[in-house]
């Protein structure tokens, strides 16, 4: 299997992302029948952060070069596959701009021939992601 067998999709919403919109909720465009695992990660804003003015977090403000984003996913990728050529697809949905408290920022989809192979890439490559992909995060705090 070549590194070009690997579908990955890489895309982005402004308004909040609901459970159907992984990439396993029916639209097939990632979805392979030779796939024996499919692993799906839900993100979410923390609501227990606080800051050192006793301050909760009422959010988080995304901004997210798209192009650059999307660049860096696929290299991350592409290294992987090369060490887990057991993988399948990779399907990354990250919110934009601002996502409140209990609300996902990102839904991550891996599907491999084995379960072992699915849950080790989700776990690096989102890993990856959060300290190589280009991103800016800010908490946004109550006001007291």
């Amino acid at each position: 299997m070549t590194t070009a067998d690997l579908k990955l999709s890489v895309r982005f919403s402004s308004i909040p992302i609901r459970p159907s919109q992984s990439a396993l909720s029916g639209n097939g465009h990632l979805q392979d029948e030779t796939a024996a695992a499919e692993v799906v990660f839900f993100g979410r804003v923390q609501p227990f952060s606080i800051d050192r003015h006793d301050r909760r977090v009422i959010g988080i403000d995304y901004d997210i070069p798209e192009n650059d984003f999307k660049r860096k996913v696929s290299e991350i990728i592409e290294e992987f596959k090369k060490a887990i050529p057991e993988l399948k697809s990779v399907d990354v949905l990250h919110r934009t701009g601002f996502v409140a408290v209990g609300d996902y920022t990102s839904v991550t989809t891996i599907c491999s021939r084995h379960r072992t192979s699915a849950a080790h890439a989700l776990d690096i490559i989102i890993g990856r992601m959060k300290s190589e992909a280009p991103f800016v995060k800010k908490e946004i705090f109550e006001y007291k």
